[in-house]
């Protein structure tokens, strides 16, 4: 007992001995920045290109920290890049320069700042004379895939091509490459109007076939733009004109409630193609069967279609996480068997969810050849088709081994490896729907674990 209570207090008093030496840390800020100089640099660029530039830097107080390059038009930064500076010496990097909109030529400020790890900043200013480019020539590069030179016009930055066009025509327009660069340029169409780098078809459109298109590298103006958007709104929001023809909107949408649509008569809208898993058609309006959540509604006015998808609240595409099950393959098709699915990812249809966890897929079966029927959705005599739990191919899909074929789905349908076939032909003419019920399995964000039980029946 002794040796122990001789042990602590020796202990103790270590301690005491070792608290009274040490000292608290004290971290020191630097007087002044490290030495900055630029060794060189681009003194002129391309809007859409790239510049370079090098730094000497030196520090002989305290070790270096970064080197920072900033490109401000006017006062704001555009363009930016961090170095980290571990050793005195000289630093290369690069910017890329934006290409933006209704920017005049000018001089643009190259800002460096070198800091050391005392925190204290040297800044070295420089002036690049950015350029916008005016190029050889621009593409047209219509929805079909088809490509028209697009010529300069005479005034600066206008370029145009004449050509046959349809008095609806889609299409992007991409430059030439930047001056020595291999950058192109992408324009599109979004929010309305002609962006950079925007994935939206521009909606060219005119009075009659035959026509010139334009576009401006400076003001992004592009024209004509002679048949004016339709202003259709469901459920009081407006719908936004994606390609010419085509309108598209995020709502969302509760089970059993009515979708009010303005812009489209009601006979207009009833000679459109409505699926029927999605909607039930009354006297006075839609009725919106599936589960309530976040939908994108995609409405085409010269096919005459409507179009669901069920989207995260990003508006990025669900997954079955969040009530959707993707329906890809061959025999399958929506709203007329000459569209059908494949197995392309961007044909994949969101099927219907019209219970928690239970979807549904209704339509005729038509001849592979029938472009006219609307709702032949199944091919009568040869269907080969795959669900997924997200939106592409090959990613989370049916397992073979917790499919279960109920009821009488069995004398229609049978399974080749996870994929629905045909057991023998289907009526030519008649109404069937495919229901895939997974409500008595979980999904963990990757992988659905329970059983998979198919059920197709004739109407």
């Amino acid at each position: 007992m002794k040796n122990i209570v001789k042990a602590t207090i020796a202990l103790t008093a270590a301690a005491s001995v070792f608290m009274s030496c040490k000292k608290e840390f004290e971290y020191v800020f630097a007087d002044k920045g490290p030495n900055l100089s630029v060794a060189s640099y681009s003194e002129s660029a391309d809007m859409g290109g790239r510049l370079t530039f090098s730094v000497d830097v030196s520090d002989s107080d305290f070790a270096l920290s970064t080197v920072k390059a900033k490109l401000c038009f006017d006062q704001d930064v555009v363009s930016d890049t961090t170095i980290r500076t571990k050793e005195a010496g000289i630093y290369d990097g690069w910017l890329d320069v934006p290409f933006m909109k209704d920017i005049p030529n000018g001089n643009a400020a190259l800002v460096f700042e070198a800091q050391n790890v005392g925190q204290a900043i040297t800044r070295d200013t420089v002036y690049v004379a950015v350029s916008r480019p005016e190029f050889e020539y621009l593409t047209l590069v219509t929805a079909d895939g088809r490509q028209y030179r697009m010529e300069p016009a005479g005034e600066k930055y206008v370029y145009a091509v004449e050509g046959d066009f349809p008095p609806q025509c889609s299409a992007s327009i991409e430059s030439a490459p930047v001056p020595g660069t291999q950058n192109v340029l992408h324009f599109g169409w979004e929010s309305g109007a002609v962006e950079l780098d925007a994935e939206g078809m521009i909606p060219f459109s005119y009075s009659s076939t035959g026509y010139t298109i334009t576009f401006n590298t400076l003001t992004f103006e592009a024209s004509p733009f002679e048949i004016p958007q339709e202003a259709i709104s469901i459920n009081g929001q407006e719908m936004e004109m994606v390609s010419a023809g085509n309108y598209s909107v995020t709502l969302d949408l509760k089970q059993n409630s009515s979708l009010s649509v303005s812009g489209i008569e009601l006979t207009e809208l009833l000679s459109y193609y409505l699926d029927p898993d999605y909607l039930t058609i009354g006297t006075t309006g839609a009725a919106f069967n599936a589960v309530s959540g976040h939908y994108r509604i995609d409405l085409n006015t010269a096919a005459k279609t409507v179009r669901f998808t069920r989207v995260k609240e990003d508006r990025t595409d669900a997954t079955l996480a969040e009530g959707a099950l993707w329906l890809m393959g061959w025999g399958v098709a929506s709203p007329v068997m000459t569209n059908q699915f494949g197995w392309d990812s961007g044909n994949n249809y969101c099927m219907a969810e019209v219970r928690p966890m239970v979807f549904q897929f209704t339509g005729k079966a038509v001849a592979e050849t029938d472009g006219t029927t609307q709702g032949g959705r199944f091919r009568y005599d040869y269907v080969s088709c795959k669900y997924f739990f997200f939106n592409g191919y090959n990613h989370g899909e049916a397992n073979a081994d917790q499919i279960e074929i109920s009821g009488n789905a069995g004398d229609l349908i049978k399974l080749s490896e996870s994929n629905i076939e045909l057991a023998s032909n289907l009526e030519e003419g008649a109404a069937y729907r495919l229901t895939i019920d997974l409500s008595e399995g979980t999904f963990d964000g990757t992988t659905y674990t329970g059983p998979e039980k198919v059920i197709f029946d004739k109407l």
